[in-house]
């Protein structure tokens, strides 16, 4: 597979030369030493390098030394790391970060209590009271970020990076299932994709793990940069190229550069897997030699067969011989398990075994999870909203023959720049296209979204100030049989609007 290169038809030939010897091993009864041998060659093999005294977790005194720190430290190993004293486990160092709304040095005697081995502070913190050992440095941030660096480089494993403007979190928790199978695998926490998450995750990968996958995402220019300096991902992954954060990144152009710093943070003899059937991706395998790429579409290196929504708006593909039938709804969400199944075909993991991860798999956390409220069918996508996410949401929607009704209940879309207004008219527009028999909105932006529905024929398309004014009005209206799509950007906390939904409806039963 690293030898990948040149055309379509040649990578398309060496991959399938490639896969074709996995499936005749695995016909033969021979898997098991193939997939040894194949770790062999791809450096799984050894997952950490152990230090000269025999142990792979840190101890507060080579912590201490990466940092520069002269403070004497005892020689106690750390279990683990830990920003956040309500997760905190006994043994763990703690690293004090300052926030938006409170800082972490307030917390460090909290810590003690909890037996934290030691706290990593800024060099002009004085504690009331002596709680335990305190590492010292100007930054602690860039410390937490530096000692996350040299823990990863322990590890002589591949490390994929996974990007994009959708699908992150949830291609991310496919990928990390399937390649389990084989590998002992480490992952990010949920979606901590940040500055802060991908070296917190990194930090409390067990030590005996074979192979990572590491979710990045950005708003900024040169975030994922820094994050591939952390992370040194081995091999990449983009998802897609979409209009998240465009208010920062400008343009897809911007979007696309910003998120192609996971591919030019590869060596060149390094793998990227780009989706085949995003426009802007697609073109970036005549650029870069060592490229795989999946899609639906022809001439894709690992090419799928949409097999269409079920009732329930949950799609199927055929994969090879497999036929991969989803449990989560939505179109996108076949793009997202190819992504998967591309990797783990790469790292040797049989169709069938493929077909049986993604088919038992279940939508992530507010991310089109379905929720049967009182023979009510929710749609709880409530985590994030841009406009590509949302459009997918409501086509969606829009495919789930089963519901008598479909409403909308949507929150502004963050972080779209001077393009909000546009964005906005543009997804009323949209929604009124769709038929959809009620669109309810909250947040200024989405008063752009309901007028421009109203004007193109929408009756039921109304505004308001509360999430709680929303829940009551689904009350009123809603009836078993109908189904209800809840999406909005992170910051406006749609998902209030399903709890208190759900509060009504239960004091309404109990009354």
């Amino acid at each position: 597979m690293e030898l990948i290169s040149g055309t379509v038809h040649h990578r398309q030939v060496l991959f399938e030369t490639g896969y074709a010897a996995r499936q005749a091993a695995i016909n033969m009864g021979l898997y098991h030493s193939f997939l040894l041998r194949r770790r062999d060659r791809m450096g799984v093999n050894s997952s950490v390098k152990h230090s000269n005294n025999g142990q792979t977790r840190w101890t507060l005194q080579e912590a201490a030394r990466i940092l520069g720190s002269r403070s004497g430290m005892p020689d106690h190993p750390i279990a683990g790391v830990s920003i956040d004293t309500r997760t905190l486990k006994a043994g763990d160092l703690f690293v004090a970060l300052k926030g938006e709304r409170s800082d972490g040095h307030e917390f460090v005697p909290l810590a003690f209590k909890k037996h934290a081995a030691a706290a990593l502070v800024r060099s002009d913190y004085q504690p009331s009271e002596a709680g335990g050992p305190v590492i010292r440095t100007h930054d602690p941030l860039s410390a937490f970020q530096t000692l996350a660096a040299a823990y990863r480089d322990r590890f002589r494993i591949p490390v994929i990076g996974i990007t994009g403007s959708n699908g992150k979190t949830t291609t991310k928790e496919m990928m990390a299932d399937i390649l389990s199978i084989a590998f002992r695998t480490a992952r990010s926490f949920g979606n901590l994709n940040n500055h802060i998450g991908v070296p917190l995750s990194i930090l409390n990968w067990p030590e005996d793990s074979q192979i990572a996958v590491v979710e990045m995402g950005t708003n900024h220019f040169g975030e994922i940069a820094r994050l591939c300096e952390i992370a040194r991902p081995t091999h990449g992954l983009i998802t897609n190229i979409g209009k998240g954060h465009i208010g920062f990144l400008e343009s897809l152009d911007g979007v696309l550069r910003a998120k192609t710093e996971l591919i030019e943070g590869l060596t060149r003899d390094r793998v990227a897997f780009l989706n085949g059937d995003d426009p802007l991706l697609r073109p970036l395998h005549e650029k870069r030699d060592h490229t795989i790429l999946y899609g639906f579409s022809e001439g894709c290196d690992v090419q799928a067969e949409f097999a269409g929504l079920d009732d329930s708006g949950c799609p199927a593909f055929r994969l090879g011989d497999e036929t991969v039938r989803l449990r989560i709804p939505g179109r996108h969400q076949a793009a997202n398990a190819l992504a998967a199944a591309a990797v783990g075909r790469y790292f040797g993991i049989p169709d069938v075994r493929i077909r049986e991860i993604l088919e038992s798999h279940a939508a992530f956390d507010r991310r089109m999870q379905v929720q049967a409220v009182h023979g009510i069918t929710l749609l709880n996508d409530a985590y994030n909203a841009n406009p590509t996410s949302v459009e997918a949401a409501l086509e969606t929607l829009a495919g789930m023959p089963s519901l008598k009704r479909r409403f909308v209940v949507l929150g502004d879309m963050l972080e779209l720049g001077d393009s909000a207004g546009t964005e906005h008219r543009r997804l009323g527009e949209r929604i009124a296209g769709l038929s959809f028999d009620g669109f309810f909105a909250y947040g200024p932006l989405m008063r752009e979204a309901v007028s421009r529905a109203r004007e193109k024929g929408l009756r039921r398309a109304g505004h308001f100030r509360s999430h709680a004014d929303i829940a009551e009005l689904l009350a009123e209206e809603i009836r078993p049989g109908d189904g209800i799509l809840v999406k909005g950007s992170r910051g406006m906390r749609m998902e209030r609007v399903i709890v208190l939904f759900g509060k009504i409806l239960a004091q309404t039963e109990s009354g």
